[in-house]
């Protein structure tokens, strides 16, 4: 079984990053140490929603 790099809170705390629109997706993801495919994987399935919904989400799909 494939072990997860990043936490359900990094996640979040990069799509909310990215909300504010202070830098580029380009940039977050280069601090972050993701690819910007997985920025908008996650941002599809999990942007809208708010950080403990979120959360709830990213544990039912057996990424926590």
């Amino acid at each position: 079984m494939k072990i997860r790099q990043f936490t359900e809170d990094q996640i979040i705390k990069l799509l909310q990053e990215g909300k504010k629109g202070e830098k580029s997706v380009e940039d977050l993801c280069r601090e972050f140490g993701c690819s910007t495919a997985s920025y908008y994987t996650w941002k599809k399935k999990y942007g809208d929603t708010n950080p403990d919904e979120a959360r709830r989400l990213l544990g039912q799909n057996g990424l926590a």
